[in-house]
């Protein structure tokens, strides 16, 4: 891989082992990049192109202009139920790991005031969005004859004296996984110099004394979700507006568990393996604005236009290690790290959309979005001057790229029932290696409607490849984690017309 593409798996394995490390643009990335259509089941059955769509209370996270096209009050609900399953690649040894998950996906009540003699009305409206979904399982292992863990503990302990570390165990106040290493003998200083370190892992010709086997769990949770206050209008209807103001919310937990053997029985009193436990939290939340305009030139077309402003979010996470170690003849050991807990900043990028709504006379419709989406604007900052504003700005002007994500979806009506479908695409939103975190979602659904009640199912099927670094040593080999995402949705929504 190139270099971009190489220092952003450097920094993506540095967040998920050293996020007392203060390497943020990779959270920026996580909790910006969206490859999946969100919305109603019908949004959702339409490869959520819902921007000139109106008429559905989801509608407004896209433009907030399609809250004009309601003409009676309405409730509406969803849920949904979802199944991601991600395939992990790593030395040639292949895993998969599955997550089922069920939950509120949106809800909303629109106000709508009855048309005036001057042909203008005016609507209200209140909503929730879920529109990321972290959750997911990652699960990889395989024999390791190169490198290991440890082998980045002892570069990372180079030329701290010994001392320091035993006095942090000694007062049980453990700040880095250097020293929680130290303190569970995977690491250990040399003889003749305090301020160099080994691993039992290698002999004496620095080579190690047999494969290593490795794996690790990875849990994610957490979502990112929307609740907006939405008013808006119509004129003649021939023009719609609407502006919405919004509170996101971000929650994210991730829990690793990495653990490495080695391969044969070792000798008596050394090391045989260490099992690395890790517990990542994030949360907080901020404020965006968001205006939109529908216009109808003629009977059967809208186009639309809207802009979200960025999120200026103020997040605190907290982060928490311990090491289990095995020494043959001894018995285990084990330690944690100080809580670390740290509050920090972190900017979206603007988000404008054009759409397009087509009415095929009484059979149906065709939709489209394009959302222009620039990664390049994300921000982030911390709470104290050691935070380094620059390097994270420096990071994502050379790693990320503004996109287009493209939606297109179609119905059919056909009696009371209609037919849905679209697709949903993606592009990587990396500078380099962009055949990673390129997305494709297909999307079909159905929907009956009676007066005053509709019932909406909606389906996803969507896949697309990221890559991820167990570990960066700088002497030895820095093993690459290929994996591929597939996941499938189905979501229910009910809306009630009043």
């Amino acid at each position: 891989m190139i270099k971009r593409l190489f220092l952003f798996l450097v920094f993506m394995g540095l967040s998920a082992f050293y996020a007392q490390a203060q390497v943020y643009y990779t959270d920026a990335f996580r909790y910006t990049y969206r490859p999946l259509p969100t919305g109603s089941a019908r949004a959702l059955s339409l490869g959520g192109a819902q921007g000139a769509l109106g008429g559905d209370a989801t509608a407004l996270l896209v433009n907030p202009a399609g809250i004009g096209l309601f003409r009676r009050a309405e409730v509406a609900v969803g849920i949904d139920y979802g199944n991601s399953l991600l395939q992990s690649n790593y030395l040639e040894n292949t895993n998969t790991a599955t997550r089922d998950k069920i939950g509120l996906s949106h809800a909303a009540a629109i106000f709508a005031t009855p048309q005036s003699l001057s042909g203008q009305s005016l609507q209200f409206g209140i909503s929730y969005v879920r529109s990321h979904d972290f959750r997911q399982d990652t699960y990889y292992q395989a024999s390791n004859p190169y490198s290991s863990l440890a082998d980045v503990w002892t570069e990372e302990a180079a030329g701290i004296h010994a001392g320091v570390f035993e006095a942090e165990a000694a007062n049980n106040e453990i700040y880095d996984l250097a020293s929680l290493a130290y303190a569970t003998f995977v690491i250990n200083p040399y003889a003749d110099d305090s301020t160099a370190y080994y691993t039992e892992f290698r002999d004496v010709n620095n080579q190690l004394v047999a494969p290593i086997l490795q794996e690790e769990r990875v849990k994610e949770s957490g979502n990112r979700s929307v609740f907006n206050i939405t008013v808006g209008g119509q004129v003649q209807e021939k023009v719609y507006w609407g502006a919405t103001v919004g509170v996101e919310v971000i929650n994210y937990q991730r829990e690793n568990v990495y653990k490495e053997r080695l391969s044969r029985t070792a000798a008596d009193g050394e090391l045989q393996a260490f099992t690395l436990r890790q517990r990542y939290t994030a949360t907080g939340g901020g404020l965006y604005l968001g205006l939109g305009v529908i216009v109808r030139p003629v009977e059967t077309l809208r186009l639309g236009i809207s802009v979200q402003t960025p999120t200026g979010f103020s997040l605190y996470e907290t982060s928490r290690a311990s090491i289990e170690s095995e020494s043959v003849g001894f018995s285990k050991v084990s330690a944690s790290m100080l809580p670390y807990e740290y509050d920090f900043r972190y900017r979206s990028p603007w988000r404008a959309t054009g759409s397009l709504f087509w009415q095929i006379k009484k059979y149906g419709f065709v939709t489209a979005d394009v959302e222009w989406i620039p990664y390049r604007q994300m921000g982030v900052s911390g709470s104290d001057d050691n935070f380094d504003e620059s390097g994270e700005r420096r990071a994502i002007q050379e790693t990320f790229r503004n996109t287009i994500q493209a939606r297109v979806g179609a119905e059919a009506r056909l009696g009371s029932w209609y037919v849905r479908s679209g697709v949903c695409y993606t592009p990587s939103p990396l500078r380099s290696g962009q055949e990673y975190y390129d997305a494709m979602a297909f999307t079909a659904g159905i929907g009956y409607r009676l007066q005053g009640f509709q019932l909406s199912v909606g389906g996803i099927w969507a896949h697309y490849s990221s890559l991820y670094q167990p570990y960066v040593s700088q002497q030895y080999f820095s093993p690459t984690v290929e994996r591929k995402h597939r996941y499938m949705q189905w979501q229910f929504s009910t809306h009630w017309y009043f």
